[in-house]
């Protein structure tokens, strides 16, 4: 098995299942992949914060979208400005 394709690929699907990089960085080290091949992987995607907001502009942008991303390991500075943006709406 090719790892690096098989870590570009497992990133690539996790990502377009809406997961943020903590999650799959977290389940490519339980499947094996090494920090460095992860890391490259996660790099290969489109930025965290844009696919958070891609995200929220899907499922609107609420308390309960930014929990929901969280929870699917966004990381907080890909959260913040959609909370900035939720209070400006407020």
């Amino acid at each position: 098995v090719d790892d690096r394709r098989f870590a570009h690929g497992r990133a690539a699907l996790l990502a377009d299942r809406g997961c943020g990089d903590a999650l799959i960085a977290d389940d490519l080290d339980r499947s094996g992949v090494a920090g460095a091949l992860a890391r490259e992987a996660i790099a290969a995607l489109e930025d965290e914060p844009q696919r958070a907001a891609a995200l929220a502009a899907k499922h609107g942008l609420t308390p309960k979208t930014i929990r929901r991303l969280a929870a699917r390991g966004f990381g907080e500075s890909s959260l913040e400005s959609l909370v900035a943006e939720m209070g400006e709406g407020a």
